[in-house]
């Protein structure tokens, strides 16, 4: 991930094969009390921009695997699902974030997500404190 290449990038430059467990302590130090979500998002964008201008630190990790094709995969739906919820101010209902995500899928040419698959994937940013649900709607 961006974050782990941070990391790795920072405080293991010439090391090899870094586990998670290693790297783990320092991501909880940093983490500052306030302003979680700016702080996350400001090691995201570091850690990509890291990857445009050195070897990608993230290979050096122990738990270093390629990934599949974004385009159409599940990581590409909640991706798309997080960012509706989070940019929508005063929350954004279950079924509204489901027809969001059916247009963005026919735009790109592929079939609506299955409902058990949306579930699923709703269930886990939730479970994961991304945002909440109140009712119908969800809020960051």
């Amino acid at each position: 991930t961006n974050v782990r290449s941070v990391f790795l990038h920072e405080l293991f430059p010439e090391q090899d094969a870094v586990s998670d467990k290693q790297i783990a302590p320092y991501v909880a130090d940093s983490c500052p009390s306030t302003n979680v979500r700016s702080w996350y998002y400001a090691l995201l964008d570091y850690g990509a921009d890291l990857k445009t201008r050195v070897a990608n630190p993230s290979r050096r990790s122990a738990h270093y695997a390629k990934q599949g094709a974004f385009a159409g995969s599940r990581r590409e739906k909640r991706s798309f699902m997080l960012k509706l919820v989070l940019a929508a101010e005063g929350g954004i209902e279950v079924d509204e974030l489901r027809r969001e995500l059916d247009r963005h899928e026919a735009k790109a040419g592929r079939p609506a997500p299955d409902p058990a698959l949306f579930d699923a994937i709703l269930a886990e940013l939730l479970s994961e404190g991304f945002f909440h649900r109140s009712g119908d709607v969800l809020r960051a």
